[in-house]
């Protein structure tokens, strides 16, 4: 006796074009999430950084926005206004740099948070874990 087998015939293009419209949807909201991620831990870093000349809160930036990476970055605002006459220069002196990692700063800083970009990371694990790792002047987000 011969067996009959029943063989079904499907067109898989259109669920595999759907499927690629979804993985292109996916990677689309993913860059979106990390952009307003990034533009979330800027706006929280100059919120809470110390804010006597304004200076600091200037030089808090998003720099980097394209793909799954953002980059807030808190340059130095010592030597990134060199026509400002009531900041002192100091050779090699980083103000932001110092805040962070002086114990000094907590005693002279009366004004915001002095290690703004580590509260500004402890803020946006808290929001999506793991997603931010920082330096004293650099929050990468990914």
């Amino acid at each position: 006796m011969v067996k009959q087998g029943i063989y079904i015939s499907a067109d898989t293009t259109k669920a595999i074009n759907k499927l690629v419209k979804l993985q292109a949807q996916v990677k689309i909201l993913g860059d979106e999430s990390v952009r307003t991620l990034g533009e979330l831990g800027k706006w929280k870093a100059r919120s809470i950084a110390p804010y006597r000349s304004g200076l600091v809160y200037r030089n808090i930036m998003l720099q980097k926005k394209e793909g799954l990476n953002a980059l807030v970055m808190a340059k130095n605002p010592i030597n990134s206004y060199p026509g400002e006459p009531h900041i002192r220069r100091i050779s090699n002196f980083n103000l932001v740099r110092w805040m962070h990692t002086s114990p000094k700063a907590i005693r002279h800083i009366h004004s915001g948070d002095p290690r703004f970009m580590f509260t500004t990371r402890e803020y946006l694990n808290k929001i999506k874990g793991g997603v931010a790792r920082s330096t004293f002047n650099k929050l990468k987000i990914r």
